[in-house]
């Protein structure tokens, strides 16, 4: 099961299943997900999706631009629920 602490509330036009923690340096994205970037970081990086672990480009360029590794993923019956990235 995925630990549900880490779900935000779903809202409209809002990266609704991550949860980040710059204190911690985490960000929690979960799979199958729309997107809106510019929530994260307020710069506009347009729409980007996320399945099964994967990470589009968008997010590739994010994850290099604000320097983060990706560190864990959390699997069930083999697909990826939850990629987790931290500052390096």
């Amino acid at each position: 099961m995925l630990d549900e602490s880490l779900r935000l509330p779903k809202q409209e036009g809002v990266f609704s299943n991550y949860k980040i923690d710059l204190e911690k340096g985490k960000i929690y994205i979960y799979n199958s997900i729309e997107c809106r970037l510019e929530k994260i970081t307020g710069k506009s990086y347009g729409r980007c999706y996320f399945t099964s672990g994967y990470v589009s480009g968008i997010l590739t360029s994010l994850i290099k631009e604000i320097n983060l590794k990706e560190v864990a993923h959390k699997k069930k019956d083999g697909e990826d629920l939850i990629c987790i990235y931290e500052i390096k």
